[in-house]
């Protein structure tokens, strides 16, 4: 049966551009949790791997169903298409292989407003470093603050 652990989690007390895991054990399997309540100014947080910001990783993404974007060598995967989307709730799923590709789809809910429809958040992507598996996992939103609140947990799953 498999095994499912809590492996990594933090959050903003404050509004910050940047929030990490620290770093945990390998698991062939993860998935990772994250809300973010609003931003201090129009951005697209991104989710990057083991403080990579190299441009290593690929994906497309496609919010409320419209025709996927693909976009190759790229510093993160984005968490929405549309800029300033506060995230009610995105997961992502990720094939941790040691020395392999990193594949990854992602699904989520953004722009949850009493005045308005939830955009539907869809991607998947590759990261490109097949030397190291992932043992941390970054938000980062650039120089656009997320607000306190913003937070991340990663799920280490085991056959």
């Amino acid at each position: 049966m498999a095994r499912y652990e809590i492996i990594a989690s933090n959050f903003l007390a404050a509004p910050a551009s940047l929030l990490s895991t620290g770093i945990f054990d390998l698991f062939p399997g993860l998935i990772v949790s994250l809300y973010i309540p609003s931003y201090s100014a129009s951005g697209i947080a991104t989710v990057q791997f083991n403080g990579d910001t190299g441009t290593n990783y690929s994906h497309a993404i496609a919010d409320n169903l419209v025709t996927p974007i693909p976009l190759n060598t790229q510093t993160g995967f984005p968490v929405s298409f549309t800029a300033n989307v506060a995230i009610s709730e995105w997961v992502m799923n990720i094939q941790n292989v040691g020395v392999q590709t990193k594949g990854c789809f992602w699904h989520g809910t953004g722009g949850i407003l009493a005045s308005g429809n939830p955009t539907l958040l869809l991607g998947s992507g590759v990261w490109g470093n097949n030397s190291v598996p992932i043992t941390q996992v970054q938000l980062n939103s650039g120089g656009v603050n997320m607000n306190a609140g913003t937070r991340i947990a990663v799920i280490g799953i085991e056959p």
